[in-house]
């Protein structure tokens, strides 16, 4: 059985996960909490969502952390989705078109429009959005199976006439 953590670990788990949330790296929040590498940073993080997601399933805070999270990433993305992007060489100089005007590339922004539509899905199972699946399974035991045959062999019997062939 697992050891539970010290009130201390909780709450320094709480102060990084919250500081986290604020915005600030891993790096920033190493020297605040006492902690000596990003490493366990991120641990602490991670606990701490595990812990808050287990005393409640849809945790408010824990749900909020990860919205806001997401809201972060979808920043960054449009960032790179509104930018002007220009083709460049091998050598790193920008390539023109014959009429002297930089080519632009369109991969970045095609790229950062596929993650926005990434972050939308990882929203919507966050919020549950989606419909779950649905599935019918049908367990046949070998009892059924026996009792099967037996019905059909039963069947075959009341009628000797039929041969099987249509």
């Amino acid at each position: 059985m697992p050891r539970r953590p010290s009130v201390e670990t909780l709450e320094r788990d709480a102060k990084c996960a919250d500081l986290y949330c604020k915005g600030f790296s891993y790096r920033q929040i190493m020297p605040q909490v006492g902690l000596r590498s990003t490493r366990s940073v991120g641990e602490a993080i991670r606990r701490h969502a595990k812990t808050a997601a287990s005393e409640t399933l849809r945790s408010p805070e824990v749900m909020q952390m990860m919205l806001d999270r997401l809201q972060d990433y979808r920043r960054l993305a449009w960032r790179v989705a509104s930018s002007r992007h220009y083709i460049t060489s091998p050598s790193g100089k920008v390539v023109t078109g014959p009429d002297g005007t930089p080519l632009p590339d369109l991969l970045p922004i095609l790229a950062a429009v596929d993650r926005l539509v990434k972050i939308d899905v990882e929203e919507y199972k966050l919020r549950g959005l989606y419909a779950p699946a649905q599935a019918r399974i049908e367990v046949v035991t070998q009892d059924m199976i026996e009792a099967e045959i037996r019905r059909l062999e039963a069947e075959v019997a009341l009628n000797p006439d039929h041969s099987g062939t249509t």
